[in-house]
C-alpha cells in the first residue's frame, strides 16, 4: 500500500486515516485506520471484516466494512462467517463461494503458532489471486501489532507471576495456618488496590473467618464479620467469583449488597478457593473509600489467579494443621525416617537405650509401695477447752511447751465473775437478816418464802465460786502442748467448749497416716513400711500399720482413709506434730507398673465412668 495524493471527494477522510495510521493514539485507532485504508485500496472489494482474539480466547469483531451491519438473511455475510471460522480452525486461507462470480476469503493471521486474528473479504472470483496477494502484504501490519500486544501481555503476565510468587512465598513462610493466612491477606491487599482483604475457610460445612488484612485479631462474632461471612457464603454457594457491583446479570449479589450497605463498602469481589474440585474457603477483597472505583476486569482476573494459585498451598496448610490428618502423620513419618533411615545415629542409639530401659523396667521386680503423708502424735491426747464464755486475760503457755498435770495454761478475765459473786453474797446477807426478823416475829409464811429464796441465792453463790475457780485453764495431763497459742489473743473472746490447747501425753508415740482413695486396697493392718520425717529425712524409721479407719474423710479436696501405725525402734527426740512421708509395702510388682500405677488406676476409673 502507498499513500495516494489525488484530491478526490474521499481524500479528506483518507488523509485522516493516514494520520491515525502513522501516529495512532491507541492500538484500536491503528487497527481501524489500517482496516479502512486497506479496504479502500483493495479493488473490487465489496465487504470485509476483521476479527481479533480477546483475552478470553474468543474471536470478536474489531472492524467491518462497510460499517452498516448485514441483513438477517445475507448470503455474503453467511459465507464470510463460514470462511472466517474455517480459516481460524484450519489455520490457512479458506475460500467459500457466494455465487458464480464472488468468493468469500478467510485469511488467518498466524502468530505464535495459532490464528490470533482473521481477515474476512468478499471479492470477485476473477480477482482472487490479486486480492490474496495484496492481503498477504497488508496483514504484515496486523502481525506486528499482535506480536507487540503479545509481548506486552507476556510482560504483564511475568509481572503478575512475580507478584503471585511473592504472595505464595509469604504464604509458605507462615509457621502456622493463622500466620500464613495473615501474610496472604496482607500481601494481596496492595497488589489489587484493596482497603481490606479477608479469607474464610470451610469447617464442618460452614465458612469461618480466619484472617483480615492489617489486623492481628479476628472477632468472628461481630455484626460486620457475620455480614462478611454471609457475603462469602454467597460466592461459595454459586461456586464462581462474585463481584459487587455485579458485572454479570446472572450473578446473585444480595448478601454482598447487604454487607456493603452495613460496612460502607464501595466495591467487593469474592473468589472461591478450590482444590481438586473441593471448595476449602473463600478469598474476598473490598474497597471502602468514598471515591473508590469498582474492580475492573484485569484486577479481578489478577485476584482470581492469586486465589487459584494460593488454594493448593492453603489446603496443604490446613491438612498439616489437623492433628490426625496432618501433624500426627507428619511427626510419625519424620520419626520413622530418623529411626530407620541411614542418618541420625544419635537418635537410633537413644531409641535403643530407651527400649532397653523400658524392657528392664517391665521385667525386673520391686516392692510396690504406697506413699502417704504422715505425722507423729502422742500416745494419749487431751484437749483443754473454754469452760464458759469469757475473755482471755493471760496465756503463759503456748504450743511447744511441756507442762505438768494441773499446770495453768491460760486464765480468763474474772472481774465480771467477782462482781457477780459479790452480788449474790450481798443478796444472801440481806435475806439472812429478813429471816432473822421473821423468826423473831414467828412469821411462818414469811420464813417459808425466805427459805426458798435463800436456797436459790446460795446456789447462785456456789456457781459463781465454781466459775471463779475455773477461770484458770489447767492441763488435763502432763505432756507437750502441740496446739494452742493465746499469747497473741489477749482480750479476745472465747465461747464455751472452744478447744484452746491440745496436749500430747503418755510415754510413747503413734503415727497417723492419710491413705489416698486409690491406694486403700493395697494397705492392710500388719503391713510394714518406712517413715521419713521432714526434719530427720536421713534417719528412716520403721512402721507397722495397726488400724485402718472404716470411714473415709475429706482433706484438701480429696477422699482419704485415716490409718494408724506404730513406730518400730523410734529414735530419741521425736515430738508430736512432726510430719513426713511414709512408704508402705504392698507386695511385689514390676518396676514399670510401680511407676505407672497412679495413672493406670485413674485411667481405669475414667474408662469405667465413660463406658455406657
Amino acid at each position: 500500500m502507498t499513500a495516494s495524493t489525488s484530491h478526490t471527494p474521499g481524500a479528506a477522510p483518507q488523509d485522516a486515516d493516514w494520520a491515525r495510521f502513522l501516529t495512532p493514539g491507541s492500538g484500536v485507532e491503528f487497527v481501524e485506520a489500517w482496516f479502512r485504508l486497506f479496504c479502500r485500496d483493495m479493488p473490487g472489494l465489496t465487504r470485509a471484516i476483521l476479527l481479533l482474539e480477546t483475552n478470553e480466547g474468543q474471536m470478536a469483531t474489531a472492524a467491518r466494512w462497510p460499517q452498516s451491519p448485514a441483513a438477517a438473511e445475507d448470503p455474503e455475510a453467511d459465507a464470510l462467517r463460514a470462511a472466517c471460522g474455517a480459516a481460524r480452525q484450519e489455520g490457512q486461507v479458506t475460500l467459500r463461494p457466494v455465487n458464480d462470480q464472488t468468493r468469500a476469503i478467510g485469511l488467518p493471521v498466524i502468530v505464535a503458532g495459532r490464528a490470533q486474528a482473521v481477515l474476512g473479504l468478499i471479492a470477485p472470483g476473477a480477482m482472487q489471486a490479486q486480492t490474496l496477494r495484496r492481503a498477504q502484504w497488508g496483514i504484515g501490519w496486523l502481525h506486528g501489532l499482535i506480536a507487540e500486544r503479545n509481548g506486552a501481555d507476556a510482560l504483564h503476565r511475568a509481572d503478575a507471576l512475580g507478584e503471585a510468587v511473592g504472595v505464595l512465598a509469604a504464604l509458605e513462610d507462615g509457621p502456622t495456618l493463622e500466620a500464613a493466612l495473615r501474610s496472604l491477606v496482607n500481601e494481596v491487599q496492595p497488589l489489587i488496590g484493596a482497603d481490606r482483604v479477608s479469607v474464610a475457610l470451610l469447617r464442618r460445612g460452614r465458612l469461618r473467618l480466619r484472617a483480615l488484612s492489617q489486623s492481628a485479631d479476628v472477632k468472628p462474632r461481630t455484626r460486620l464479620a457475620r455480614g462478611l461471612v454471609q457475603a462469602m457464603e454467597e460466592a461459595r454457594l454459586q461456586l464462581h467469583p462474585v463481584t459487587y457491583p455485579a458485572d454479570q446479570p446472572t450473578s446473585v449479589t444480595a448478601a454482598h449488597r447487604a454487607h456493603a450497605t452495613r460496612a460502607g463498602t464501595v466495591a467487593m469481589i469474592s473468589v472461591p478457593l478450590v482444590v481438586r474440585g473441593r471448595l476449602i474457603g473463600v478469598l474476598s477483597a473490598e474497597r471502602m473509600e468514598a471515591d473508590a472505583t469498582p474492580f475492573d476486569r484485569a484486577t479481578a482476573r489478577k485476584f482470581e489467579d492469586i486465589a487459584d494459585l494460593s488454594a493448593p498451598l492453603i489446603g496443604m496448610k490446613m491438612q498439616a494443621h489437623q492433628l490426625l490428618a496432618g501433624r500426627l502423620p507428619h511427626w510419625t513419618a519424620r520419626s520413622a525416617t530418623a529411626l530407620f533411615g541411614p542418618r541420625h545415629p544419635g537418635i537410633k542409639i537413644a531409641a535403643l537405650a530407651l527400649v532397653a530401659v523400658v524392657a528392664w523396667l517391665a521385667l525386673s521386680q520391686t516392692t510396690l509401695r504406697v506413699t502417704a503423708p504422715a505425722r507423729i502424735e502422742g500416745a494419749v491426747s487431751r484437749v483443754a477447752v473454754a469452760p464458759f464464755d469469757g475473755f482471755v486475760d493471760a496465756a503463759p503457755i503456748r504450743a511447744g511447751d511441756r507442762v505438768q498435770a494441773g499446770q495453768v495454761l491460760a486464765r480468763l478475765d474474772d472481774r465480771d465473775l467477782r462482781l457477780e459473786l459479790t452480788k449474790w453474797e450481798s443478796e444472801g446477807a440481806r435475806l439472812e437478816q429478813e429471816r432473822n426478823a421473821a423468826l423473831a416475829e414467828a412469821d411462818r409464811a414469811t420464813l417459808a418464802q425466805l427459805a426458798a429464796r435463800i436456797a436459790r441465792v446460795e446456789a447462785e453463790t456456789e456457781l459463781a465460786r465454781l466459775r471463779l475457780d475455773r477461770v484458770a485453764i489447767r492441763a488435763p495431763l502432763g505432756g507437750l502442748v502441740v496446739e494452742g497459742d493465746l499469747s497473741q489473743q489477749l482480750g479476745a473472746p472465747v465461747e464455751k467448749g472452744d478447744p484452746l490447747f491440745r496436749i500430747a501425753g503418755g510415754d510413747g508415740h503413734r503415727l497417723s497416716l492419710d491413705i489416698g482413695e486409690y491406694d486403700t486396697r493395697l494397705v492392710t493392718p500388719g503391713a510394714t513400711g518406712t517413715l521419713a520425717l521432714t526434719g530427720l529425712s536421713n534417719r528412716p524409721i520403721g512402721i507397722e500399720i495397726t488400724r485402718l479407719a472404716e470411714v473415709a474423710t475429706t482433706a484438701e479436696g480429696r477422699a482419704i482413709i485415716r490409718a494408724e501405725a506404730r513406730l518400730i525402734d523410734p529414735p530419741a527426740g521425736l515430738r508430736p506434730g512432726l510430719e513426713g512421708v511414709a512408704k508402705i509395702g504392698a507386695g511385689e510388682a514390676s518396676r514399670l507398673y510401680a511407676l505407672w500405677r497412679p495413672i493406670i488406676e485413674r485411667t481405669r476409673v475414667l474408662l469405667w465412668t465413660w463406658r455406657p
